[in-house]
């Protein structure tokens, strides 16, 4: 019982220990990448050939997803405090629901698949819902959220905020140049792979489907 009461003690002085918001987002972005990209990964080894092109393949995708994940989480973390951990946790509870049905479903995140989650009604969304996925949502969404309010966060200077920034900014912009050769490989591809990258497979399309519908329902000018 003292055990238990010690180790309780430990977790509540950690949680009281304001973190460096550049550890945050490393964690953030670290578990972005595992807890929800295993299908999209997966994609992406099926597609690729051997060698080291192929190899260059996978590191550049895990580098880039690790540096814009930590770019954005920065960004909102530092700029919306409060308003930022909520949006984080939208995001992650979004990319649980999201992983669930393209573990169980098989699913696309794409604009179609976005068109009928939007026009799709209670009554009928409803008859896919199960405790597979509100476990998914709970382990994957809800924890990680709980987590991100609970700890206390030193934010630091706006030099650290600007410096980190761009070393993030210039990783990404170093690895997007040293792909130049896969970018037929990449435009071949975007449509199936883009569909699985949390959470912006939902996010991009929900704003395309958005347009898309706009485009489609504008009045008709008579000439």
């Amino acid at each position: 019982m003292n055990k238990i009461k010690d180790l309780l003690i430990k977790f509540r002085d950690i949680l009281n220990r304001p973190a460096n918001l550049t550890r945050i987002c490393l964690i953030l972005s670290a578990y972005t990448l595992i807890a929800f990209h295993i299908p999209f990964f997966s994609e992406v080894l099926d597609r690729i050939s051997g060698g080291f092109n192929g190899v260059w393949i996978v590191i550049s995708m895990l580098i880039i997803m690790l540096s814009l994940n930590f770019m954005v989480y920065y960004l909102l973390l530092y700029l919306g405090r409060i308003v930022g951990k909520c949006i984080i946790a939208f995001t992650l509870i979004g990319n649980a629901a999201c992983l669930y049905f393209m573990n169980t479903y098989n699913a696309l995140i794409d604009r179609s698949m976005m068109g009928n989650v939007f026009g799709t009604h209670f009554s009928e969304a409803s008859s896919f819902f199960s405790w597979t996925m509100i476990w998914y949502i709970i382990i994957l969404g809800v924890l990680p959220c709980i987590w991100l309010f609970m700890r206390k966060i030193n934010y630091g200077s706006i030099l650290r905020f600007l410096a980190n920034f761009a070393i993030s900014l210039i990783l990404l912009v170093g690895v997007l140049i040293g792909n130049k050769q896969n970018v037929l490989w990449i435009d071949y591809n975007a449509t199936v792979l883009g569909s699985k990258i949390m959470p912006w497979s939902y996010i991009i399309n929900s704003v395309r489907y958005y347009n898309y519908w706009k485009l489609m329902n504008q009045p008709e000018i008579k000439l």
